[in-house]
């Protein structure tokens, strides 16, 4: 905000993979264990791409809430 830049929305794609070397270090799991990777493109308010963000997760310490209305 300090710089002017709004994120009005967002953008997140979640998939299942397997673990490879560097991501099985530093999660401490093996070499192609699940891992859910989650990325995120933040969106300004004229629709422009404002932020990334890549997350990576253990699929045994991950739980994703998702919100529904009618």
């Amino acid at each position: 905000q300090r710089l002017g830049v709004v994120y009005t929305r967002g953008v997140q794609h979640i998939w299942a993979s397997g673990a490879t070397q560097e991501e099985a270090q530093a999660l401490e799991v093996e070499v192609g264990a699940p891992v859910l990777v989650a990325v995120t493109t933040l969106m300004t308010s004229d629709g422009s791409p404002g932020g990334w963000r890549r997350a990576l997760h253990r699929a045994d310490d991950f739980k994703y809430a998702f919100g529904l209305s009618r």
